[in-house]
């Protein structure tokens, strides 16, 4: 189930990064098509957007991370005479 998380979440980040304008149009065009190959055990659009809430918390935690990381980074180079942000 901890695969199957993962890539829930991978094919959210890259739909949004897509330009397509509905999840649907991108999962049924590109994904079910053309991403057959990365996702060998990709399951249907409806059990996909059944799996999409599964995937919410690890991925909020995921972007809590990174947007810490970055706080973090730009403080420490606050901190330093000559860092430019």
């Amino acid at each position: 189930m901890e695969r199957v998380i993962c890539e829930v979440m991978m094919i959210i980040v890259w739909f949004q990064q897509s330009g397509y304008r509905t999840f649907k149009d991108y999962y049924l065009k590109e994904v079910y098509q053309h991403l057959r190959d990365e996702f060998p055990n990709l399951v249907s659009y409806t059990r996909f957007v059944e799996l999409m809430p599964s995937a919410l918390v690890p991925q909020l935690g995921a972007l809590n991370l990174r947007t810490h990381a970055r706080s973090s980074y730009r403080d420490d180079a606050a901190r330093r005479p000559g860092c430019l942000i």
